[in-house]
């Protein structure tokens, strides 16, 4: 909607550099009229040294030796629920300890569920509905799984890394930002669902060494998509642009100031 007053925009922000590649094209503009700025999370709200696991393997009743592979979303078609559960299919034909919560509402739940049951994954999946308590929620998974078709970027892959939690996703919008192979995989959209639960089994495989991968996926946060980076960001850019109208505005009244002067 933006486009028609492009030319009259002093700057311009995006939440990734996927975002600036895009809209540069739709404006047809150069890309670095766009500034791109994550949004980061709030790293002290989504922290596993304060925040109490075992909510969701409670409601499940699920030891903790059992692998828990998560969905955090809006059940509709750019988010792609019933190609996740057919990765979770394929990674259930091979590993029956591996559990999987779908976390989330929306026009797709009922055939998420039904499909499930048509997948034999009845008991391995727990539909959660519509949930506020992400946090707590997320203190319980293993592995963040995503195969949406389009995405800017969602909060939840910064959630997850920031709680220790790997992320699997496909690569849309400017996910592959923020995921790296330290610290879970990407993949392509179109990706098979054997594709992507060869990636989780890896992922897990990785967990079950050790807690190396989960260090490294908060620490990613902690270091380049915390929320106060964001702010600090944004402040900066709004200091500098009042600077510029301030300049702006002192060289306007210094000519007013010349041209009333006197000439002799």
């Amino acid at each position: 909607e933006s486009r028609a007053l492009h030319k009259l925009m002093h700057r311009r922000y995006v939440s990734n550099q996927d975002l600036a590649r895009y809209a540069a094209g739709v404006c047809g503009c150069p890309e670095s009229d766009f500034s791109a700025i994550h949004s980061g999370t709030d790293t002290k709200l989504y922290s596993p040294e304060t925040v109490q696991a075992g909510t969701l393997r409670s409601e499940m009743s699920l030891p903790r030796d059992k692998m828990l592979v998560g969905f955090i979303a809006r059940m509709d078609d750019q988010k792609n629920p019933l190609k996740w559960l057919e990765v979770a299919a394929e990674i259930n034909r091979n590993d029956k300890s591996v559990c999987f919560a779908m976390i989330g509402g929306g026009p797709l739940l009922e055939a998420a569920m039904q499909t499930a049951k048509e997948l034999q994954l009845q008991d391995f999946v727990h539909f959660c509905g519509y949930r506020s308590d992400i946090p707590q929620l997320l203190a319980d998974l293993d592995c963040l799984l995503m195969v949406s078709s389009h995405e800017g970027i969602p909060q939840a892959v910064y959630m997850a890394l920031s709680m220790g939690v790997p992320v699997v996703s496909s690569d849309a919008g400017g996910t592959r930002e923020c995921v790296t192979e330290e610290v879970g995989h990407i993949l392509p959209i179109d990706a098979e669902p054997a594709r992507f639960a060869e990636k989780v089994r890896d992922v897990l495989g990785r967990l079950r060494q050790g807690d190396e991968m989960r260090r490294r996926c908060r620490q990613r946060v902690l270091e380049h998509f915390r929320v106060e980076m964001m702010q600090r960001a944004y402040v900066n850019e709004f200091e500098s642009l009042r600077a510029e109208v301030d300049r702006s505005r002192r060289l306007r009244n210094h000519q007013i100031r010349l041209m009333r002067q006197s000439l002799w």
